[in-house]
Formats: C-alpha cells, sequence, structure tokens
C-alpha cells in the first residue's frame, strides 16, 4: 500500500484521481492534513481545517463487474463503524447511503467516484472525511448536524493508527467482496447498523420525490423503500432524510 501525506491538496480525491490515470496501483492511499476543496455529496463542502479531522481517500480497482461502487460505499462506512469502536469505544450508526452517525449527528462522510472506460469500471476513489476534533467550531451543515470524535470518546485520539484501523477494515472485506454470500452479509451488517430501518424517510431526486418506509439496502447498495401501496422501489441516488427530522 503506498500512502502519500500532504500537508494540504485541494481534495484527496482530486489528488488520488491524477494518480489513478497515470496508472497508481490498487490500495494507493492520499492523506491530507487540510483540504481547501474538500467536497461531499453534490459537490457540498466539507470543512477540512488542518488538524481537526482525517480527510484520505483510497483507490481501488475491481477486477469483477458484480462488485459494484454503492456496495463499496456500504462497505466503507462499515468499516469506519467497526474502527470507531475497536479504537475508540465509540458506537456510530449508517445513514444511507453515505453517512456515518453519533448520536444522530454527522460525524463521518463518504464519497465514492468512479471512472468507466470502454463501458468497464476502470477505478472507484474511495473518499473519507471524519471530524476528530471540533475546538469550538461549528461543524454543522445546512443539510446536517455534525459532531466530532473528542465530543464522544474518553479516549486520546491517534489519527495515524485510526486511519491505518479504517484502511484494514475497508481492505479485509474488500478482497472477500467477489462472492455473492460476502456481498449479502455485508448488506445485513449495514443493516444492522442503520438508524433508520423500518422509518420514514423521503427521498427527492431531479425527477421525483419518493416517501415510503426504508426496508433495506441490496448489493448496488441501493435503498429499498416500501411505498404505502406496498410496492418495493429501488433508490439509487437523491437528497435523504428521515420524515419527522427536520435537519439532516
Amino acid at each position: 500500500m503506498r500512502i502519500y501525506l500532504y500537508e494540504q491538496v485541494d481534495s484527496t480525491n482530486d489528488t488520488l484521481k491524477e494518480k489513478a490515470l497515470a496508472g497508481e496501483p490498487e490500495g494507493s492511499v492520499v492523506l491530507a492534513r487540510s483540504q481547501t476543496s474538500g467536497r461531499g455529496r453534490y459537490g457540498r463542502s466539507w470543512i477540512s481545517k488542518p488538524g481537526k479531522g482525517l480527510y484520505f481517500s483510497l483507490l481501488l480497482r475491481p477486477a469483477t463487474a458484480d462488485i459494484q461502487p454503492g456496495l463499496i460505499s456500504l462497505l466503507s462506512s462499515l468499516a469506519i463503524v467497526d474502527a470507531l469502536k475497536a479504537e475508540q469505544g465509540v458506537s456510530a450508526q449508517l445513514k444511507w447511503p453515505n453517512d456515518v452517525m453519533v448520536d444522530k449527528a454527522k460525524i463521518a462522510g463518504v464519497l465514492v467516484e468512479t471512472l468507466y472506460q470502454d463501458h468497464r469500471l476502470a477505478h472507484v476513489i474511495v473518499g473519507i472525511g471524519l471530524n476528530l476534533f471540533d475546538a469550538g467550531m461549528d461543524l454543522s451543515g445546512r443539510f446536517f448536524k455534525a459532531t466530532s470524535l473528542e465530543r464522544h470518546t474518553r479516549k486520546k485520539i491517534d489519527p495515524d493508527r485510526l486511519v491505518q484501523r479504517i484502511l484494514e477494515e475497508i481492505m479485509k472485506e474488500y478482497r472477500l467482496l467477489h462472492n455473492p454470500l460476502r456481498q449479502k452479509r455485508l448488506c445485513k451488517r449495514w443493516r444492522h447498523h442503520c438508524l433508520h430501518v423500518n422509518r420514514p424517510v423521503k427521498v427527492v431526486s431531479p425527477y421525483e420525490a419518493i416517501s415510503g418506509v426504508f426496508r433495506e439496502v441490496d448489493v448496488a447498495g441501493s435503498a429499498l423503500i416500501e411505498q404505502n401501496t406496498g410496492e418495493i422501489v429501488v433508490v439509487n441516488a437523491g437528497e435523504f432524510s428521515l420524515q419527522e427530522e427536520i435537519c439532516f
């Protein structure tokens, strides 16, 4: 595993994307102390102040079309949950499609970006942002409440060890992800940590708004939402919120 450490970059995803296009091997990582243009889904800004969080990206090159980018997003979110529990004793939950939550506030996010060449998935870049310290900063955004690890742990935070543990958890599961049974097991584990299973949700896309009860995720990483007619709708993307909550 190659790890490139930077004091500051525009975006760890963009930096790694350039390396990927130049032939960088799978498993390479770009890690930065700060980002000037860190982003989440739909281009939203991710606060990336020096020393306040973890900002890193991992390059994957799936060898089989059976491994969907959406499933890699679920896998990565679960890796953060596992690492927070193992290293800091913090219990986190998951919010579809890519948020890691503690006490219903966002502590981390995953941004998966892909490149297809000749109708084949050439690479997947997994970007992760994790709030470690807030030092009085307002981490919340327009669309969500946010928190930091220091608010929830009594242990000393070792950023290097935490990055290492997250990467280990991702690669451990990723290497087995070609197995359909492992994919189903992963979805089951994700559901176990999901904070909104069997709760009313709403997903708004540029084309439609879908309301219903969140039931499950499938092996493509899509949300399965049951409408009041009993129909199960498969949702791949959109603005996701719990019906009873105002700010997410």
